[in-house]
Parts: C-alpha cells; structure tokens; sequence
C-alpha cells in the first residue's frame, strides 16, 4: 500500500474543506 497516495488524499481533503469553510464565510453563512 502507499502511504504517499493516503497523504495525497488527506491534503485534498484539508483542502477541500478549508475552500468549502470558505465559501460558506464569503456567503454570510458561517455556521462552523
């Protein structure tokens, strides 16, 4: 198994939900 690609998908996450957080800030909507 490679450990590379699990950090790969874990730093997509982070960034997934940091530009969600995001969106959600820019909307007037933070609920987080």
């Amino acid at each position: 198994m490679n450990t590379n690609l699990g950090r790969d998908i874990n730093e997509l996450s982070v960034d997934t939900v940091k530009g969600f957080a995001k969106d959600i800030q820019s909307s007037g909507l933070s609920i987080l």
